[in-house]
């Protein structure tokens, strides 16, 4: 098992105050506690964490305490070891779905901008939003609006309302009861009745529109992406300027974003 008590005594950088050093060593601490039980394979004993981090037992146990909670870590209840949490490893499945989806998705973005001349993108469907986990800038757009790495809501959002209208409705009422349909320009979708009729258009049509819903003058268009199971956790889409997306360009654009999301679907 990797000795981690190398790191202990290291510069940490952003540390310009007593308070900001003390939760930049807790974190740090934190993290050798779960590589330590990714390294290790199996559960164990807060004693047997405490020697491999170097850390003080208070300290372990009052660590562990906190990574159990945000179930990072899990305790069996008959033994009192630890192990990997389920919330450690949904982390883990969506940094390599990301990583995936990203890579083969780039070459797809790419031919998109090219015959549409608009932004491409594809996101995720996370606990926090959609994830943007690729995307591919317009050299129309000098400020894309969809930066890799960026969340955004699931209400008001084309690949959110693309991703939305494919899930089961209780999960779609636990996504909705955990975020809620905060407004965010006059156009946005804020009622549960307008939301399920636009998530029906969106079954009937195959594509979902944000016509200026997240932000003001911007328009986007998306269609799910189906894994090889047939479900949907994520979407592709097209976005730009208002102004660019009358009513008859959306259906054309509609129908080449249902074709590329189409592609990455079969190649899932």
């Amino acid at each position: 098992m990797p000795d981690h008590a190398h790191t202990r005594g290291l510069a940490l950088p952003g540390a310009t105050d007593p308070v900001s050093r003390y939760h930049l060593r807790a974190l740090d601490r934190a993290v050798d506690i779960l590589e330590v039980l990714v390294e290790a394979g199996m559960e164990m004993g807060p004693s047997e964490i405490g020697a491999a981090t170097a850390l003080h037992r208070a300290t372990t146990h009052r660590l562990l305490a906190v990574l159990e909670r945000r179930q990072l870590v899990v305790r069996n209840p008959s033994h009192g070891r630890y192990g990997v949490g389920p919330r450690l490893l949904d982390l883990a499945q969506g940094a390599a779905a990301s990583v995936d989806m990203r890579q083969r998705a780039l070459p797809v973005l790419e031919s998109l901008v090219q015959q549409t001349g608009e932004t491409a993108h594809v996101a995720l469907l996370d606990s926090a939003g959609m994830l943007s986990v690729a995307s591919v800038a317009s050299p129309w757009t000098p400020r894309p609006r969809a930066a890799v790495g960026r969340r955004t809501p699931v209400h008001c959002t084309a690949v959110g309302k693309a991703v939305l209208a494919f899930l089961p409705s209780t999960e779609v009422d636990a996504i909705l009861d955990r975020h809620g349909l905060t407004r965010a320009t006059r156009q946005t979708i804020t009622t549960w009745p307008d939301l399920q009729r636009a998530l029906e258009t969106v079954r009937l049509q195959g594509y979902a529109v944000d016509a200026a819903e997240l932000e003001p003058d911007m328009c986007c268009v998306a269609a799910p992406i189906r894994d090889a199971a047939g479900h949907v956790r994520s979407a592709l889409s097209v976005s730009g300027p208002a102004c660019r997306f009358p009513p008859d360009r959306i259906h054309a654009l509609a129908s080449t974003v249902m074709a590329a999301a189409g592609a990455l679907s079969r190649d899932d």
